[in-house]
């Protein structure tokens, strides 16, 4: 592969664009007031023993990452992007 003068300029604006995306996404979606995304999503072993996830720990999964879906796709837009000047 031959690279041509602003290659890496023209791939950088988009994984950039990508990289907000992505922090928006988690920054805005993903995480709570306090920055933390395990409690309302936590690790299993992160349960009281015995304790399972309840039907509202899955919605509350759910509903964050419905939300977060759409700055995902435009991440991902982004990438591809990159992606087709690499071709």
């Amino acid at each position: 592969m031959v690279l041509r003068q602003g290659f890496y300029e023209e791939v950088e604006l988009h994984l950039l664009n990508a990289a907000d995306y992505y922090e928006k996404m988690v920054t805005e979606k993903l995480i709570d007031n306090n920055g933390c995304f395990t409690d309302f999503v936590p690790y299993p072993w992160m349960l009281e023993k015995g304790e399972i996830w309840s039907n509202k720990m899955r919605d509350e999964e759910i509903k964050h990452l419905q939300e977060a879906l759409p700055w995902e796709k435009k991440a991902i837009a982004e990438i591809e992007k990159a992606l087709e000047k690499l071709e």
